[in-house]
């Protein structure tokens, strides 16, 4: 087990309690961090993945969607395409064949006033004799130039760098019982989250896994101030949610693996 692993479940504190002679144990609720822990081995797990993420943002009478698909086979094979929906469309594209990958250039690039979007960026996997990239390294290569880089997308790649920052976004952690998502039984984590390490809590989050360690659905809520006409400010729920269709170690398309230099 890696030592992040190891380091999520020391956040366990508390130990069990042997009851006193006569008395009758009471079943304990499943512990969070432990729950955490087990998601993290099982998604850090895979040697190749295939699925979905789909993202909605609420915040008054607006919404926003972002579609994330995505396929990964090692040691270097990636597709990995976001879509984003509303009045603003864009789409973000990074794909590798095993020996190229090509990426979108970012997006302080992209969407910079009067310029044309470039073109995209093309790599080899082996730049040099000893250095062979993985699809977890493709992926850390090109987070300037995604979409979305949240929880459950850092989650779906699972190199060492994407679960510390997942680690680092958890500024609490409580067990909040059990619940239904379609015909999953999940159970629910929240608490505060938090920018970085170093940030303070800046809003709450939600966690919906299986036993087994699968996350189903990811839940952020914050408040933001929006600036009205009248040129005051008023604080505005976001609510952001994420809904997560993985699928650890299943055979991907085969034909998703290859470079693309023009287009998304």
């Amino acid at each position: 087990m890696s030592p992040l692993i190891l380091c999520t479940l020391a956040l366990v504190q508390a130990q069990a309690q042997v009851p006193a002679q006569g008395q009758t144990q009471v079943a304990q609720p499943p512990s969070g961090a432990a729950l955490i822990s087990k998601m993290f081995a099982y998604y850090a797990s895979a040697t190749t993945m295939t699925g979905a993420i789909h993202m909605t943002q609420q915040a008054a009478s607006s919404t926003v969607t972002l579609d994330t698909s995505l396929a990964y086979e090692g040691p270097s094979k990636i597709y990995l395409r976001q879509a984003l929906g509303g009045a603003n469309p864009m789409v973000w594209l990074v794909t590798s064949d095993g020996k190229s990958f090509t990426y979108d250039f970012p997006n302080t690039t992209r969407t910079a006033a009067n310029r044309a979007e470039p073109g995209r960026l093309l790599e080899a996997v082996s730049p040099t004799q000893s250095i062979h990239l993985t699809y977890r390294q493709i992926f850390h290569a090109s987070v300037q130039s995604l979409g979305d880089v949240s929880l459950p997308v850092l989650l779906s790649v699972a190199g060492r760098d994407e679960l510390q920052a997942v680690k680092d976004m958890i500024g609490s952690i409580q067990y909040m019982g059990t619940t239904k998502i379609g015909t999953d039984s999940v159970n629910v984590i929240g608490g505060g989250w938090k920018a970085g390490p170093r940030a303070p809590v800046s809003a709450q989050y939600k966690l919906f896994i299986t036993d087994d360690g699968q996350l189903k659905r990811y839940v952020e809520t914050n408040i933001v101030s929006l600036k009205l006409p009248t040129g005051q400010m008023q604080p505005q729920q976001v609510l952001t949610t994420w809904d997560v269709d993985l699928h650890v170690n299943a055979q991907p398309d085969e034909t998703l693996f290859k470079v693309i230099m023009t287009g998304s």
